[in-house]
């Protein structure tokens, strides 16, 4: 009996360490595959945040990222998620200046993921966007007519930040610290100061002659290109008498309302930076005593009453007539109508390189494309 009964503690305390070394090997087991579970997680996560990276980036895209030198990298977004994982986006341009209006990038977005397993990965992104056009604006006005600044009004190159803006943009950090021409005469136009209309810059009016076919053909093309992606469209012959800004219900900007042309002036407006492209079909009268900004491209004759204010570029065809209001940013009028350009009862027309920059900043035709094939890809490490 007593044999039995050690025969027995012998197999009991066998079957025990047995028990416990499949329990021990389940724990195991268990605790890799959870820390692979969560390691694939945090993979997950900053696949996801890199995604986001390259969405915020392309978002982000205008002129001045478009612009980088051929073989230059910049950092061109950041962020985090609501997850807490955070992306980090680099934009090479790898061109090497071989191609005068299109230039090819690379964008590498890196996600991390939040958490203590952490994890990392990176994707990227093959791009060709056209390059921003150069031939805007180096004076406050540039024309092919005669040019007429009457009753205390005045056209300046003084570069400046209009002191309308509230609050001043971000992007007019520095700026307003060189001057140009006043006024650029093309052709055979003439310049007339009288009644106390002055015109000032550094000079205050050149006039140049050579490549003067090449620059109105080149204008013209970018006019076209312009005007094709224009965010509101005008017929000949209109007469504006009400321009604001307009929100939806949900009180963003509302892009889709005609007279909504930004808010140039208004703190905190949700169409602080709607700076649409407007195009019109011919004439244009603006009588609304208010502000506006971005692109505004004329067929015809351009005629600005009551005191209104733009902030941008303008292009004109025709001729050109402002009255009491102001313009802060570039203008061109070709004056193929021989109406000239008419500055009057103290109106001003001032040279703003921010002004233009914002302008240009966003008009659609510098969007990046990915490349037809393979554009996407991830780096595995």
């Amino acid at each position: 009996m007593a044999d039995r009964r050690g025969l027995a503690l012998l197999v009991m305390i066998f079957a025990i360490v047995i028990v416990g070394a499949v329990v021990s090997t389940g724990y195991i087991v268990a605790g890799q595959q959870f820390r692979i579970g969560i390691g694939g997680g945090g993979a997950n996560g900053a696949f996801y945040a890199a995604e986001a990276g390259l969405d915020a980036a392309l978002y982000g895209w205008d002129r001045t990222v478009a612009a980088i030198e051929p073989g230059s990298t910049r950092l061109v977004a950041s962020g985090s998620l609501s997850s807490g994982d955070e992306y980090s986006v680099r934009l090479t341009r790898v061109d090497g200046a071989r191609h005068e209006s299109t230039a090819y990038y690379v964008m590498v977005s890196t996600g991390y993921a939040h958490g203590p397993w952490g994890g990392r990965r990176q994707v990227a992104l093959f791009l060709r966007a056209r390059l921003p056009s150069g031939i805007c604006c180096e004076a406050a006005l540039a024309t092919w007519g005669n040019v007429t600044v009457t009753g205390a009004s005045t056209i300046s190159g003084d570069d400046v930040v209009a002191s309308s803006w509230a609050p001043v943009p971000e992007s007019c950090d520095g700026v307003a610290a060189d001057a140009g021409p006043g006024v650029v005469l093309y052709g055979g136009g003439s310049l007339v100061e009288a009644s106390g209309g002055s015109v000032q810059g550094r000079p205050a009016s050149s006039r140049l002659e050579d490549g003067e076919s090449n620059l109105l053909a080149s204008l013209d093309r970018w006019f076209a290109e312009l005007a094709a992606d224009a965010d509101h469209r005008l017929p000949g012959d209109t007469v504006l008498a009400r321009i604001e800004p307009a929100v939806d219900a949900d009180g963003a900007c509302e892009p889709s309302a005609v007279d909504n042309w930004g808010a140039p002036a208004v703190p905190g407006h949700p169409c602080l930076d709607y700076l649409p492209i407007v195009h019109a079909a011919g004439n244009l009268r603006i009588t609304a005593p208010s502000r506006g900004q971005g692109i505004l491209l004329i067929e015809g004759d351009l005629e600005l009453d009551g005191g209104f204010e733009f902030h941008g570029v303008v292009i004109v065809k025709g001729g050109m007539t402002i009255r009491g209001g102001r313009v802060f940013g570039g203008v061109i009028v070709f004056d193929l109508n021989r109406v000239g350009v008419a500055v009057g009862d103290g109106a001003r027309i001032e040279l703003s390189s921010c002004a233009v920059g914002r302008a240009l900043r966003g008009p659609k035709l510098y969007l990046p494309h990915p490349l037809a094939e393979f554009a996407w890809l991830e780096i595995l490490e």
